[in-house]
């Protein structure tokens, strides 16, 4: 467990830190649904990222700095979290844009795109 509360620790420097360098590239990334440039990142796992599960549960916390997050529903104890930027999962999967209103302090849980198998 309190490797779990490290890692998450850890996320949270590394996203504020990403906050702080990371800027939006050119007016596209300016433009997408959600733009933020206090909040720029969302936090995710390798399989989401990369493309070969699909988001599942989505939640919006109260703040800023990663304060979006996206899973498939399976457990995340033993996995790594990602960190990308929310423009990039927009273009893994664009029907997260279904959840772009969500507002914070909720959770979205739902087969947003299929199945995943």
């Amino acid at each position: 467990m309190m490797t779990f509360i490290y890692i998450i620790i850890g996320l949270v420097v590394l996203v504020l830190i990403l906050a702080i360098v990371i800027k939006p590239k050119n007016e596209e990334l300016k433009s997408f649904p959600w733009a933020d440039e206090l909040d720029p990142v969302c936090i995710t796992v390798d399989e989401i990222a990369n493309g070969t599960v699909n988001a599942l549960v989505v939640y919006h916390n109260y703040g800023r700095h990663g304060s979006w997050q996206f899973y498939d529903g399976k457990d995340i104890g033993e996995r790594k979290p990602k960190v990308i930027e929310k423009a990039e999962i927009l273009k893994i999967d664009d029907t997260l844009l279904e959840v772009v209103d969500l507002d914070s302090g909720w959770k979205a849980k739902e087969n947003l795109k299929g199945t995943n198998g």
